[in-house]
């Protein structure tokens, strides 16, 4: 049985599994959360995301539309964000999709973004706010 000590605990951080990928890029495998999936992306984007203050516990989510999954993380002092929106910077009204069609593979030359999305979030704006 837990006692009080046990929920005071920290979570231990997440270790990314770091690797190089077919074209000799240094690249992160991050474990997401309750799923035994990976999400893979270039390591010096990873590195940005968590010193900018994203939360390296990141999950598995669907879009309730069209059922499309699409990886998110805890960004801190506002709410849960695409990871894909986050690496690319996307704007409000963009949209990031996924060249290869596989959502989790957020390598950023994976990332494409387009002015054809419902977004009313800047992600960019919101990176440079916790960068201040």
């Amino acid at each position: 049985m837990p006692t009080q000590e046990d929920h005071a605990m920290p979570k231990p951080q997440p270790q990314p599994e770091h690797f190089t990928d077919e074209q000799g890029q240094s690249c992160v495998r991050v474990r997401l959360s309750r799923r035994d999936a990976c999400a893979e992306l270039y390591a010096e984007d990873y590195a940005a995301l968590t010193a900018s203050g994203v939360s390296p516990f990141w999950f598995l989510c669907w879009n309730k539309r069209d059922g499309v999954q699409y990886v998110r993380a805890s960004v801190p002092g506002d709410n849960k964000r695409a990871v894909a929106r986050l690496i690319t910077g996307a704007g409000k009204g963009e949209q990031v999709t996924h060249r290869d069609g596989n959502r989790l593979n957020l390598r950023r030359d994976n990332l494409q973004v387009s002015r054809c999305g419902t977004a009313s979030v800047d992600c960019a704006a919101l990176l440079a706010r916790l960068a201040a």
